[in-house]
């Protein structure tokens, strides 16, 4: 879901981590993502990636670096 706020971080940076959500830089605005999807696996909400691998989504991770 969109969130109001800025960062002086590239697009694409995860900037912050909750127990159920992290928070993505966009160009102009900031992406709080609740559900991922990763290679072969189904859909499912962040807190079940992050607790079985919570370095994917640390802060300071670049998405397509």
């Amino acid at each position: 879901r969109p969130l109001a706020g800025t960062s002086d971080a590239p697009p694409g940076t995860i900037v912050e981590m909750q127990k159920d959500a992290f928070t993505v830089v966009c160009s102009e605005s900031l992406l709080q993502v609740l559900k991922v999807q990763l290679p072969g696996k189904g859909a499912t909400v962040v807190t079940n990636v992050l607790h079985s691998r919570p370095l994917l989504f640390a802060p300071g991770n670049v998405f397509g670096a």
